[in-house]
């Protein structure tokens, strides 16, 4: 059964693709357009809602290539099931950027990250 495997953040994702449980089609890296800036920050101030703002705005832009790329690559290769971990904020914006043909096979996890210290294990099961 084919499948895509995704660990996103705010910046982008990790977007993989597999024939089988080792098998591996397909893996790359997609980083959004908006890197600037990703982190809301506390402040007061006339322009505080602006900057906010401009951080979701950025989010919802990177989950939208992230989107893009995840449909292309399930697209691709006829998958099956579309498997998202990673920020709950960042899958959330995700899934919402998907087309109903790959939303409606896509499962959310509460394990996996795309963070350095950490990784989706497909081989073993364990996200």
């Amino acid at each position: 059964m084919p499948y895509v495997v995704v660990a996103a953040d705010r910046p982008g994702a990790d977007v993989s693709a597999w024939a089988a449980p080792g098998e591996q089609l397909f893996a790359d890296s997609v980083v959004g357009p908006d890197q600037h800036p990703l982190h809301k920050v506390p402040g007061g101030g006339w322009s505080a809602l602006r900057y906010q703002h401009a951080v979701e705005v950025a989010w919802e832009h990177n989950a939208a290539a992230v989107a893009q790329e995840v449909t292309r690559v399930a697209d691709t290769i006829r998958a099956r099931l579309v498997v998202l971990a990673g920020d709950v904020r960042a899958v959330s914006l995700l899934k919402a950027s998907l087309p109903p043909r790959v939303s409606d096979v896509a499962v959310s996890t509460e394990t996996g990250s795309r963070a350095d210290h950490s990784s989706l294990d497909v081989d073993s099961g364990r996200a």
